[in-house]
């Protein structure tokens, strides 16, 4: 499947604390973008990532439409080792409201959603994510 990370299961040991923050937070920021909010993702996430996350959401953005997240309880962190870094794999159940520009309320589909993130395991940076659902996610 084209956009799927792979790699094996990685034995986190003393680095899965520092990786979970890294994903906590990512899942924190993305959707803070998607509300509409600024967010300096430059401290931890690539350039390129930072790219395509902000060029995903604009077009949404611009039409004056913002989203009010709710990811849900989020699953278990499962981590796999790639010669690229650490891929966090967390699932989580979308239940996010699309808002329109005049506050009316855009319930969108609910999904279970996977999110990808190729973290650098050294610098603690994301290096890439991927998102995988079978519905529209913001």
């Amino acid at each position: 499947m084209a956009g799927v990370l792979r790699g094996r299961l990685a034995d986190p040991g003393k680095s899965r604390p520092k990786i979970a923050h890294v994903v906590e937070r990512f899942l924190y920021d993305y959707a803070r973008i998607y509300a509409g909010h600024s967010v300096a993702l430059s401290t931890y996430v690539e350039p390129a990532a930072e790219r395509k996350l902000r060029a995903a959401a604009e077009p949404i953005l611009a039409t004056g439409d913002r989203f009010r997240p709710d990811f849900g309880e989020t699953g278990a962190m499962r981590l796999h080792r790639t010669s690229a870094g650490v891929i966090a794999e967390v699932e989580f159940n979308n239940r996010s409201v699309r808002q329109s520009r005049q506050g009316h309320d855009i319930h969108a589909a609910h999904d279970r959603v996977t999110m990808q993130l190729l973290v650098d395991d050294r610098s603690l940076r994301v290096r890439d994510y991927f998102i995988l659902s079978d519905t529209q996610v913001p």
